[in-house]
């Protein structure tokens, strides 16, 4: 019996594919040694997950290099077609390494895999070029490690070119068109992720294996490719209407207020600190403590260490914190397709009441687009780097040094009209983590270089609060303290997801106004908003999706959104909801790694709790979708 065997092209794009397999793969175990800390329970069906996953991701790349290919041309050792190929094949190539390597780094700050919203978030950074300098100065060895990734590669693709494509192919009609069509057949499905309805989609990947194990079983450059020209969400319907309002209502109305001290229409400071996780805090599990003078003003306050950030990028705090609205979704809202949507702004509300406004941000103007949310939510001005009268105090990365910085803004907001509400976004605890020089050998230094930044960014907060006492308005202010996001881990705890968002919450007023008090009700930034409108005595109807940790207790809970998972964070439990249908439920005090689903044994007793995230869910989708993130009539 004659042996069947597939032409010399289609042997060819085979090795070809398994030379990209093998590449994918190699960033994948730097990816994994470089966060292994994030997980700690791979299982062999992660393995065979993740190998699908990069099988999927191969195949959606080749797909314009398998079309051309297959193409019937005789002649394939001519100059410009093997050119044509090896640089297509180095091209995809230099693609799934690039996009895994630029996660060994960036997937320890934000908890997940980049998805392709990443160069929409730097688009709005009006200071890239020095950044770029920046990272190339600081991780030159992942360049490295793409640039060995390419030359191999194109050894590779030399080898198999000599193999397998000689001087002139011998085509038969019949058998190449049926191999052909059969090859693309099997690609497509491949590319799809089987057969089903939908193509395979990176909330997909929860189906797959834990929720805490989706950064490894997926790869970057599949998520960069399934969410570039993202469509938006989708209207969900998890739960009849009526009994989805019943869960949950962002309609939220405040008729008394909870501490008769404090007084009607105060001045409000909101001040909002670049990675102050409660790692490297005095509130840390497992570490020293690198922010002292942060950790005696929490003992001056009501005090919210149990509390957790709404996103892990910068980019989505400045709407959770400012107008109670999370980031569910892979793309941050301020870069999604909502963000023009009509919101209860801050600034909006306040300027009824007679309210001036401003937000203060070190960097240039522009940058992750804050100017723009500031104005959408109703703030009168934005105070920026071009605005600071010594340009000579720029780190030249980010902007201006928080030590110079901060006291000067403490001064200007003595001239905004009173009462006032004015925020501030600190600058410098941030990557690269540059020093003054004149700070050299002065602060205290741990184990990773964060540590020393946030000491610095402690001090320069401390000289603001001595700046801001000598100001008229400090003692009329309620101050509102609160990270962004949490900081680069070396930690299980803090770099898996029931510490990766684990910040303070802070709100001080002096002469203690507001009571020293510290509590383990749990909180979030989204809470804030109507926190301070409850303080306030703010009596008309807004929109939230917070709600004010000054009223029920025992509503506490905190929602968040990490790589097609959302988490609802509850007494001492974490639950989770993946590929909106598959729940697992985790007790914190037991179960740090999240290795034992509960959910079952449990499922009634946290009934409420699962039906008010579903509730949640659907109504952020659904308002979104409709703008509809308002209480105007």
């Amino acid at each position: 019996m004659k042996r069947v065997t597939p032409p010399e092209t289609l042997q060819a794009l085979i090795f070809f594919m398994a030379g990209a397999m093998f590449f994918l793969g190699v960033t994948k175990i730097i990816f994994f040694l470089a966060n292994r800390h994030a997980f700690q329970s791979i299982k062999a069906l992660d393995i065979l997950a993740a190998f699908w996953i990069d099988a999927v991701t191969v195949s959606l790349t080749f797909i314009p290099f398998t079309l051309l290919w297959l193409l019937p041309f005789k002649k394939r050792r001519k100059l410009w077609y093997r050119l044509t190929f090896r640089i297509l094949y180095l091209s995809s190539i230099a693609f799934l390494c690039a996009a895994n390597l630029l996660d060994v780094v960036y997937y320890n700050y934000a908890g997940k895999r980049s998805t392709f919203d990443l160069f929409s978030v730097l688009s709005y950074e009006k200071n890239m070029g020095n950044h770029w300098v920046t990272y190339a100065k600081d991780f030159w060895w992942l360049a490295l490690i793409l640039i060995l990734c390419v030359v191999l590669a194109n050894f590779f693709f030399n080898r198999i070119y000599r193999a397998f494509i000689p001087e002139r192919l011998s085509i038969k009609a019949i058998p190449y068109v049926f191999s052909s069509i059969l090859a693309i057949a099997l690609l497509t499905v491949l590319a799809r992720g089987g057969i089903g309805l939908r193509p395979i989609s990176i909330i997909s990947i929860s189906k797959l294996t834990s929720p805490e194990n989706t950064g490894f079983v997926s790869n970057t450059a599949f998520t960069m490719i399934k969410s570039y020209a993202e469509p938006g969400m989708d209207r969900l319907e998890l739960l009849p209407e009526a009994k989805a309002m019943k869960y949950f209502n962002p309609i939220h109305r405040y008729k008394t207020r909870p501490f008769e001290d404090v007084p009607e229409n105060p001045n409000v400071l909101v001040v909002i600190l670049e990675s102050f996780g409660n790692e490297w805090l005095g509130t840390s599990r497992e570490n020293e403590s690198y922010t002292p003078f942060f950790d005696s003003l929490c003992a001056e306050g009501y005090f919210f260490p149990n509390s957790y950030a709404n996103g892990t990028k910068s980019i989505e705090a400045m709407p959770a914190v400012l107008a109670s609205i999370p980031s569910l979704m892979e793309t941050p809202y301020i870069a999604s397709s909502y963000a023009s949507n009509r919101v209860d702004g801050v600034g909006s509300m306040l300027k009824k009441k007679g309210y001036s406004s401003a937000f203060f941000h070190g960097a240039a103007k522009g940058s992750m687009n804050f100017d723009g949310f500031a104005s959408l939510i109703g703030i009168n001005s934005y105070v920026g780097k071009a605005d600071y009268p010594n340009q000579e105090h720029s780190d030249h990365t980010w902007g201006i040094f928080d030590h110079h910085f901060l006291p000067w803004v403490a001064q200007q907001i003595s001239t905004l009209k009173t009462p006032f509400f004015s925020a501030i976004f600190t600058l410098s605890s941030h990557h690269p983590y540059e020093i003054p020089k004149s700070f050299e050998g002065k602060l205290k230094t741990g184990p990773h270089p964060i540590c020393q930044s946030l000491n610095y960014a402690d001090h320069a907060l401390r000289l603001f609060m001595q700046e801001a006492q000598k100001q008229d308005w400090f003692e009329n202010t309620l101050f509102v303290f609160v990270a962004d996001h949490t900081a680069a881990s070396q930690s299980t705890f803090y770099g898996q997801r029931a510490g990766k968002f684990s910040i303070p919450i802070l709100y001080y007023m002096p002469n203690q106004k507001i009571p020293k008090q510290r509590s383990n009700q749990i909180s979030q930034q989204i809470d804030i908003l109507p926190s301070l409108l409850h303080l306030m005595g703010y009596q008309d109807k807004f929109y939230a999706f917070g709600k004010s940790v000054f009223g029920d207790a025992e509503s506490s809970y905190a929602v968040n959104y990490l790589g097609g998972t959302y988490h609802l964070f509850f007494e001492k439990f974490l639950l989770t909801f993946s590929g909106l249908q598959n729940f697992h439920l985790h007790d914190l005090t037991r179960d740090v790694a999240l290795e034992n689903n509960i959910f079952e044994i449990k499922k009634q007793e946290v009934e409420t709790m699962y039906l008010l995230l579903q509730a949640f869910i659907q109504r952020y989708n659904n308002d979104l979708i409709d703008n509809k993130n308002h209480a105007f009539q």
